[in-house]
């Protein structure tokens, strides 16, 4: 287990235990900043744990305060536009594919065409945050913020959180990391800042509910708080695997009002997430929990996003008469297993066909294979099609532990081979059940994609990702007649 892994499951034995404190954890505002905690440790040891020692044992001469606005002409566009039914609210860095040249939020953009379907008007929103401002596939308003003031409150003045020591103490005694309060306090203020200028956009355009992914950026939970200020009801749609230890989504203990800048709804892709969500929610009667499937697979049943039908035939050519296998970059494994999977792709059978689907946002990871082993490897037609398509064609799955395991079990009734060792923790159910499969060395993924092929088709009970389209636009209607 790496040092991230195992700090998430410390924090998460010791919330266990933190009932005692956690709901009084408010700043004069009435916030319950202990998310922000939970937060900050998430990503100060989201890549080992250099963040975590710049963060909370370097030098603190107090957090800056900022404050975010629009221009002039921006909010006089807001007034033209017919109030939503729905809000949608991205950031332009989750518009990871690309359409006839345009960028394509498969998280998101997929919902724009379900929300029309039931008679119900969507807008979408998105953040830029500098750089390149690209097309977009679907039409979105884009908010160019800007930074107005920018003020410290310095060490000295800083407010205390009530619980802090209690907080403290607890992960003394428990061994456990703890943040700095300076964290925590500035984590609130860019929220906070954020909330301040979302409460102004939503008071202008009164959209009934709101639709984000991946709460956890302050962007996102400034959203959140925003909407639970107007009594707006907020979603945030599930984006990827949510089992232990994700410390976002593992909740060992909430209080009864819940958190306000953690969304109202979860939107789950099937029941076995929706279930574990539902445990992690208990005792509380705010956060709620929804099955509503897979926004990019419900598009592809829906006939939507039409693949090239050139393309296509050219796949189809390509992969006739040979056993296709999906492999799902990046892989993200370190060069010892870089090298097992480089004799793999040398000993495997000449009628296995590997499916190089180039990662949107890595295209070029692992390409040293497409050119080596060309022979064995086909990459340009299949990054060129959908998905949900390329898994249909495919008999086996192989990745590091890429999310789109879930959708090769429980859409495509095909196994798995995982050769990333936190596979065994985030699909550590999947393991056990016999679907998914851990190799390490050359022999084991020779073996594991052979068992694979043979299994192929499997009739997998795997309810994480639901088959039923219609469920979105049900919970939709329900949720907004209430």
């Amino acid at each position: 287990m790496d040092i991230n892994s195992k700090a998430y499951e410390d924090f998460l034995n010791m919330e266990q235990n933190a009932a005692p404190f956690i709901p009084g954890f408010k700043l004069k505002d009435g916030i319950n900043v202990w998310p922000h905690l939970r937060i900050c440790y998430f990503g100060d040891f989201y890549l080992g744990c250099e963040s975590y020692l710049k963060n909370n044992l370097g030098f603190h001469p107090g957090i800056e305060c900022p404050a975010f606005d629009l221009p002039p002409s921006f909010y006089k566009q807001l007034t033209t536009l017919t109030q939503p039914d729905v809000l949608i609210f991205s950031d332009l860095a989750c518009h990871v594919e690309d359409i006839d040249g345009k960028k394509y939020d498969p998280y998101l953009d997929p919902l724009i065409s379900e929300i029309s379907r039931q008679g119900m008007r969507p807008l979408k929103l998105s953040l830029y945050l500098g750089g390149e401002l690209p097309e977009t596939f679907v039409p979105t308003i884009i908010l160019p913020i800007v930074t107005i003031k920018n003020h410290v409150i310095y060490y000295t003045s800083l407010p205390d959180i009530p619980g802090y020591e209690a907080y403290f103490h607890m992960c003394v005694k428990q061994n456990v990391f703890p943040i700095h309060r300076v964290s925590v306090l500035q984590s609130h203020a860019r929220v906070n800042a954020y909330a301040e200028l979302f409460t102004k956009i939503l008071d202008m355009i009164k959209p009934r509910i709101v639709i984000l992914q991946e709460y956890y950026n302050y962007r996102a939970m400034g959203m959140a708080q925003a909407c639970y200020q107007l009594k707006i009801p907020c979603v945030e749609y599930q984006h990827g695997v949510q089992d232990w230890p994700h410390l976002p989504y593992n909740f060992q203990w909430m209080p009864e009002r819940g958190y306000e800048v953690v969304p109202e709804w979860f939107f789950m892709w099937g029941e076995c997430a929706a279930d574990d969500m539902r445990e992690r929610c208990k005792n509380q009667h705010f956060h709620k929990v929804a099955v509503t499937g897979k926004p990019n697979y419900c598009a592809w049943r829906h006939g939507e996003l039409q693949d090239d039908p050139d393309v296509l035939a050219h796949f189809l050519r390509k992969i006739e008469g040979k056993i296709p296998i999906c492999v799902a970059l990046p892989l993200w494994v370190d060069d010892k297993k870089f090298d097992a999977f480089r004799r793999m792709l040398a000993q495997a059978p000449l009628n296995w066909i590997w499916l190089f689907r180039k990662h949107p946002l890595y295209p070029s990871s692992e390409s040293q294979f497409v050119s080596e082993y060309s022979y064995k490897i086909e990459s340009d037609f299949c990054s060129k099609l959908n998905l949900h398509t390329v898994l249909k064609y495919s008999v086996h799955l192989f990745t590091g532990m890429s999310s789109c395991t879930l959708e090769a079990i429980a859409l495509h009734n095909m196994e798995v081979t995982c050769i990333h060792e936190d596979s065994q923790l985030y699909f550590k159910k999947e393991m056990i059940s016999g679907e998914v499969r851990y190799a390490e060395l050359t022999d084991d993924m020779l073996k594991s994609v052979s068992i694979g092929i043979k299994h192929y088709p499997c009739q997998n009970k795997n309810a994480y990702i639901t088959q039923d389209i219609s469920l979105f636009g049900k919970t939709l209607r329900n949720i907004l007649t209430y």
